[in-house]
């Protein structure tokens, strides 16, 4: 008996991470995170920056990567469809040692920030900084979120 009651709440557990009970659907691109500190670069040392995001809403989600330079100027940016359950890598450069990306093929060399969208709240992001051949272990860099999914604390 003990056993089934422990699979049962597993199996609950499991279907309420994977479906949040509260997400919302935004009427368009919303901005859900920001983070400063991105970097691009070719040489001097190679260093690209790995944006890995994780739809958990219950729904198809649009998402939009936006890649901007320290003066506001967009460098780059990717929009996907991302079914539920599935995770999503985002690079400014290909690291085939690290994951298997989207690439950013227009970002140039640059410095600033990456943006966020999406069209639901239910989307979960991190992001790091590493060579792109996988040469050091990366650095991760602070996300602030924005339009929050209802009863998460990050």
């Amino acid at each position: 008996m003990q056993r089934i009651l422990t699979a049962i709440a597993t199996i609950a557990l499991a279907g309420a991470i994977a479906v949040p009970a509260k997400a919302t659907s935004f009427p368009g691109l919303t901005l859900i995170y920001v983070a400063s500190g991105v970097v691009d670069r070719d040489s001097n040392p190679a260093v690209a920056t790995t944006i890995p995001c994780t739809n958990l809403s219950g729904k198809v989600a649009a998402v939009r990567w936006l890649f901007v330079n320290d003066a506001g100027t967009v460098e780059g940016s990717k929009d996907i469809s991302m079914s539920n359950g599935v995770t999503q890598v985002i690079s400014t450069a290909q690291s085939t040692d690290n994951f298997t990306e989207s690439v950013v093929s227009d970002a140039a060399s640059f410095q600033g920030q990456v943006r966020v969208y999406s069209t639901q709240s239910a989307v979960f992001c991190s992001v790091l900084i590493a060579s792109p051949d996988n040469s050091d272990p990366g650095n991760a860099l602070h996300l602030v979120r924005f339009n929050a999914n209802p009863g998460t604390d990050e």
